[in-house]
């Protein structure tokens, strides 16, 4: 597992490099002020239609085997916030994941869902907080996943960081 992760920062690493040395122009910067720096987000090509792009990934420490995670998903395709808790807990029980809870809200005028669920994968039971935020034409996915048994411990951070998320247009 860890030489899996060494592979995937260098190959994140080799990415954003080679981006921002094409000429590619950022559209954001994340400052950490915990510890102590800023990074400019590389920004690659438009998504075409019904693709989807990870635009970013925390991770936590290890905890083992496993690396508790909030990453953002940019789903391009044409939904309602409707049809997308409809195909989500179609594939939720295609797969067995247990919902605990489904949330409506709104972000920032847009309509959202909160899904808090569970699922097994390579004998790791993993719990899942996730929003999605719909737009017109993309769904903006922020998923946060811990072991099952560590949810609670990471539970305050994904919150926060599900609460916070805002739309800048």
């Amino acid at each position: 597992m860890m030489i899996l992760r060494r592979i995937v920062s260098v190959f994140l690493f080799a990415v954003g490099w080679f981006a921002v040395s094409a000429g590619a122009t950022s559209a954001a910067e994340i400052r950490d002020e915990e510890y102590g720096y800023s990074l400019t987000m590389p920004s690659f090509p438009s998504l075409g239609p019904r693709e989807v792009y990870q635009r970013w990934s925390f991770l936590a420490p290890a905890d083992g085997d496993f690396s508790a995670n909030v990453n953002l998903q940019i789903h391009t395709f044409k939904t309602t916030r409707d049809e997308f808790i409809a195909q989500s807990e179609a594939q939720f029980a295609k797969d067995k994941f247990k919902i605990n809870s489904k949330t409506l809200r709104e972000v920032d005028g847009r309509p959202a869902v909160v899904f808090d669920y569970e699922w097994e994968a390579n004998s790791v039971a993993l719990r899942f907080l996730c929003l999605a935020v719909v737009e017109a034409e993309r769904v903006l996915l922020v998923t946060c996943t811990s072991k099952a048994a560590a949810f609670d411990k990471y539970e305050p951070e994904f919150k926060k960081a599900i609460d916070s998320f805002r739309l800048k247009k």
